[in-house]
């Protein structure tokens, strides 16, 4: 059964967008450094809550990863009967850019992440791991110049030079920063260790290195879009029923004005609220997209079922004609490789 945690975060995309305040941790106020680096840790902290006991939807996911014919059916059979627009859609791979080579035993990697809404923001990449015995997370985020603003921040050696510590106000976190180029800054992000503890983040920092072979690999991409919008974010992670990825795209306009979409791909016990909607009177609507009976569940939220058990969830401001115009261009490729899910 869905939980009333996740109907607020199906629902909370549109809050992102939607003029007013926008979603929690990035409030109008909030400073650019504050902003970017809790960005970070709520990646981490929305993926370990999605998935509370990690460990078991992750070998859930090793073993759908490594089924042999004779083995248990996939709870996602043949993606040929996908309703895509060519048989031969080859999913998009985009490499990761570093890894840590060293961290705390335990630890098992939960998504990973491509862009942001920043617009100038073009080297934007998180990815996150969790412990669920010790309950800490780790994330390293790549970002340009504007990501970071290192006003009072404490310095600390890292990789043989000059870095700075930034403990997170508030919460058990804190962060290593480094200058990896001139256009390039990397974070680590510990949550769940003292305040001014910097012996785990600098160890981990020090350890992180050049990538380039790990990739994030995206079963959906973008059709069509309306005039003016470019891709922001591109995401894959392990929610409680198995995986889940995530495109998004948006005006590029200033918040309050910035109007976007979202597209989500997984189970639909993960995307998709059922019972009442806090504030929502209107009845569902149907209406037919990609050949089959989708649903605005709410007026901006759009659901559908795919032949091969998966679900889409598009959701935004544009009007219902729209986000069926972006749900029928979509184009869905075969099951991911997902297996760095659940492994250092």
């Amino acid at each position: 059964m869905i939980t009333d945690d996740e109907i607020r975060d199906a629902l909370e995309h549109l809050a992102q967008h939607a003029p007013g305040p926008d979603r929690v941790l990035r409030q109008f106020a909030v400073r650019e450094r504050a902003r970017r680096q809790r960005r970070a840790l709520t990646l981490v902290g929305s993926a370990v809550a999605a998935s509370v006991a990690v460990g078991a939807p992750l070998v859930l996911l090793r073993e759908r990863h490594n089924a042999t014919p004779g083995g248990s059916p996939s709870p996602y059979p043949d993606p040929s009967a996908d309703p895509s627009p060519s048989p031969s859609i080859v999913n998009e791979r985009v490499p990761m850019r570093y890894r840590p080579t060293w961290l705390p035993d335990g630890m098992v990697e939960i998504s990973r992440t491509v862009g942001s809404p920043d617009p100038d923001d073009t080297s934007a990449q998180t990815r996150a791991w969790h412990n669920a015995g010790s309950r800490q997370n780790v994330s390293l985020q790549l970002g340009g110049p504007g990501s970071v603003d290192l006003t009072g921040l404490r310095r600390v050696a890292v990789q043989g030079g000059s870095g700075w510590v930034q403990d997170m106000a508030g919460r058990p976190s804190v962060a290593v920063i480094w200058q990896a180029a001139p256009d390039l800054f990397l974070q680590v992000f510990v949550d769940g260790i003292p305040p001014r503890s910097t012996a785990l983040p600098v160890q981990i920092a020090n350890s992180v290195t050049a990538d380039g072979a790990s990739v994030l690999e995206l079963p959906v991409a973008f059709g069509w879009l309306p005039d003016g919008y470019r891709i922001t974010e591109r995401s894959v992670e392990a929610p409680p029923h198995g995986w889940q990825a995530r495109i998004a795209a948006d005006d590029g306009k200033p918040i309050p004005q910035r109007s976007g979409v979202s597209v989500a791909l997984g189970a639909k016990d993960d995307l998709l609220p059922t019972g009442p909607k806090p504030g929502m009177t209107a009845p569902p609507t149907d209406v037919t997209v990609r050949g089959v009976t989708g649903t605005f569940i709410i007026p901006n939220i759009l659901a559908v079922p795919l032949p091969d058990g998966r679900w889409l969830r598009v959701a935004g401001e544009l009007g219902q004609a729209d986000l069926v115009r972006v749900a029928d261009t979509l184009r869905i490729g075969p099951v991911p490789d997902l297996s760095w899910l659940g492994t250092r």
